[in-house]
């Protein structure tokens, strides 16, 4: 049995990005029941400003793709099934990213995970999280740093726009203080190419692990020495990400999942460039519980497990689709088990049924 719902979870303040502001967050849960395996759950949002597709577009895509997921199951599939499954769904990746998660928890319940999964990692982990700061004034800054210390995480990523004000010497003051902080500076491609060469002497000696996204003609291996890069939002597919691993493997990635879709294509691209996961961080596109625990088993399995992953933007909604002990919301580090992986399908009244398939 499939089931799809729709939800809407209000943000606690509106998420503004360079287009307009937004109260809510939407997207599809995707629930899959097995008769011996029990039940399984996945999402599919797609975020205004980031991805390819709008939600409207996968709501009416969802049905057809669900009727066909659950013809496939019937059939005993493999990997090679599954992927040719997701190949027709190529102009929906939020889709192929919540399909591609039911098969893995699929496969990983049926020990049938496939070779990089089930060859190469330890059975539980702990993955390292980091916070986040965004632009605001001296004040509220110290008290969102002194929070997050507080809190215990050890990297902290901070809003970076250009011109950088008094950011250099607040950075200085807590990382004198604090010593074991790291930080990192989202530009979000606000950066002139003058501000690139003024950078190291501002950021002297504050342990800047990389700057996100300078400007918005981020090219590999053309960065002035000093300055580590991390790519984002410029890398808009798979065919880039190949790319930009290819061209330049010192530089840091920042994968957003449900951008690229397919998790057994990510999967594979990342270990033919990053055989360890080396500088590959993962990050969330502000999904619910549900996506974030998909993203948080990638991080385990995929990322580099001495840094922090993007995962704690569940503190943005004022109430989560799963129960807090499976939000890990201002959490510097959790626990994931990934032999054992298998995300709680949320029972929550705010999701609204749009069609179930026996």
């Amino acid at each position: 049995m499939i089931t799809l719902y729709h939800y809407s979870l209000p943000f606690e303040k509106i998420f503004r990005s360079a287009s307009a502001g937004y109260t809510h967050r939407e997207g599809l849960i995707i629930t899959y029941g097995d008769p011996d395996l029990g039940l399984f759950s996945a999402e599919a949002a797609p975020l205004p400003g980031f991805s390819t597709e709008s939600f409207s577009e996968i709501k009416t895509k969802a049905q057809t793709a669900a009727r066909n997921f659950h013809t496939l199951l019937k059939r005993e599939p493999d990997l090679p099934l599954f992927n040719s499954f997701l190949e027709d769904l190529n102009s929906y990746p939020s889709l192929q990213f919540a399909f591609s998660s039911i098969t893995l928890s699929l496969l990983i319940s049926k020990k049938k995970a496939p070779e990089w999964f089930a060859t190469r990692f330890s059975p539980a982990k702990t993955v390292q999280i980091n916070d986040v700061i965004g632009v605001m004034q001296p004040d509220e800054f110290h008290r969102s740093m002194t929070n997050s210390i507080k809190l215990g995480f050890k990297t902290i990523k901070v809003k970076c726009p250009y011109p950088f004000g008094e950011l250099p010497p607040l950075l200085r003051y807590y990382s004198q203080k604090y010593p074991d902080l790291r930080f990192r500076l989202d530009a979000n491609q606000s950066w002139p190419d003058h501000a690139l060469d003024e950078f190291p002497e501002l950021f002297e000696h504050i342990p800047i692990e990389y700057v996100e996204e300078p400007n918005n003609s981020m090219k590999s291996g053309v960065w002035p020495p000093g300055l580590p890069v991390a790519f984002d939002e410029s890398i808009g597919n798979l065919d880039e990400l190949k790319g930009v691993l290819a061209e330049d493997p010192d530089c840091f990635v920042v994968i957003k999942p449900s951008l690229y879709g397919n998790i057994f294509a990510l999967s594979e691209t990342i270990l033919r460039y990053r055989s360890m996961g080396s500088k590959v961080i993962f990050s969330t596109l502000l999904e619910s519980a549900v996506g974030r625990n998909t993203i948080l088993l990638l991080a385990t399995t995929l990322g580099d497990s001495d840094l922090a992953h993007g995962l704690n933007t569940g503190k943005l909604f004022k109430k989560d689709l799963l129960p807090p002990d499976h939000t890990f919301t201002d959490s510097p580090a959790v626990a994931c088990d990934p032999i054992n992986f298998k995300i709680p399908v949320p029972d929550d009244p705010r999701l609204k049924t749009l069609i179930t398939i026996y």
